[in-house]
């Protein structure tokens, strides 16, 4: 055995969270609690009566951890990286807020106005993703670093840069141009929940995933694919 080999098997990673050691088990694990959580408070009336039926919320709410995960996990390290700068600051914030504002959305869809409850929606994310972002701990976060490998985003070339910062706040302003121009979107306006979603599928990563890391990430969107394909046909 040669001694890099040797090396790596010696490393003891028992002191590594759960997310790092075994990230397919951690993903599944919190993708099945939140959608049982949300199949369960609709099922037993604890959230008014949506358009969604309890198991679409609870399916959605999967996908919902097994696409945002990887970007939120890649904002938590740069924030630690880049020693809290602003940029890297205003992504995590806005990555837990997003997080949080998606889930109001599928658990709550259809029970108030669209404009009324996006409103509400929004501005209960934006201070969930301040609050949290600040009380993020930078020694979890740099125990993250195998996860993720090359440069920052905005280190890398300006196509990447001008995506980075630009489509957080390109896809906001697309989602309420739906919601509130009706008549000319009809129908659509009525998926955001699904559209939402799928922003995070194309969301900008803060960071190149690792090769080990890599094919969990690819199932995760594939597994989130399968899931919105049999929400929008059942």
């Amino acid at each position: 055995m040669s001694d890099a080999a040797a090396n790596a098997a010696s490393v003891d990673t028992s002191d590594l969270p759960m997310r790092v050691r075994n990230p397919r088990a951690f993903t599944f694990y919190v993708a099945v609690f939140l959608g049982s959580l949300g199949y369960s408070l609709q099922v037993f009336a604890v959230i008014p009566s949506t358009t969604l039926a309890a198991w679409e919320i609870g399916a959605l709410l999967g996908i919902l951890v097994l696409w945002s995960q990887p970007s939120l996990e890649g904002c938590t390290l740069a924030f630690a990286k880049r020693e809290r700068d602003p940029l890297s600051f205003a992504a995590l914030a806005f990555g837990y807020g997003y997080f949080l504002a998606v889930c109001l959305v599928i658990m709550q869809w259809g029970s108030t106005s669209l404009t009324q409850s996006w409103i509400m929606f929004g501005v209960t994310g934006l201070i969930f993703g301040i609050l949290l972002a600040r009380a993020q701990s930078i020694k979890y976060a740099m125990q993250l670093e195998p996860l993720f490998q090359g440069p920052h985003a905005i280190e890398r070339h300006l196509v990447i840069r001008v995506l980075y910062v630009v489509w957080p706040l390109a896809a906001i302003v697309g989602l309420t141009w739906v919601i509130v121009d009706t008549s000319a979107f009809g129908d659509l306006s009525h998926q955001v929940p699904v559209l939402m979603l799928m922003v995070l599928a194309i969301w900008p990563m803060s960071y190149d995933v690792s090769p080990t890391y890599r094919r969990v990430y690819l199932t995760n969107i594939a597994l989130g694919a399968a899931l919105l394909m049999a929400v929008a046909i059942l």
